[in-house]
């Protein structure tokens, strides 16, 4: 916005802007007592390059590394499944009770005339 530029005769203060450039003495240096802000010095291209670079390794490192925890949880939860088949005398009572199910379900079935009609037994 523009400066605000009181009418002739008026009374009334009327705020201004600073000078555009700080003097030398009020600009914080990196020797100076009084701290830096907003970042601080400004780094140049190499400088830039590689804290990129570091921070692109430590991504990396990062993802390597958890792509191996779910890779040994994947693993680990393999190894927890392979018990439970060893067991020879479960699977087949497991596989007979399978069959027995369809059994049934193929009874029920065919009970039924017509096969939609709740009405009438065969």
């Amino acid at each position: 916005m523009p400066d605000i530029v009181p009418e002739e005769g008026s009374s009334r203060p009327v705020w201004r802007r600073a000078a555009a450039t700080p003097t030398a003495a009020a600009t914080p240096t990196a020797g100076s007592d009084r701290p830096l802000r907003c970042g601080g010095p400004e780094l140049d291209v190499h400088e830039r390059f590689y804290l990129m670079r570091e921070k692109r390794r430590s991504q990396l490192a990062e993802q390597a590394r958890l792509r191996e925890e779910e890779a040994e949880e994947r693993d680990a939860a393999a190894n927890e499944r392979v018990p439970d088949d060893e067991d020879e005398d479960r699977a087949a009572e497991r596989f007979r009770n399978d069959r027995y199910a369809v059994k049934l379900l193929h009874q029920d079935n065919s009970a039924w005339v017509g096969g939609t009609d709740p009405g009438a037994l065969g």
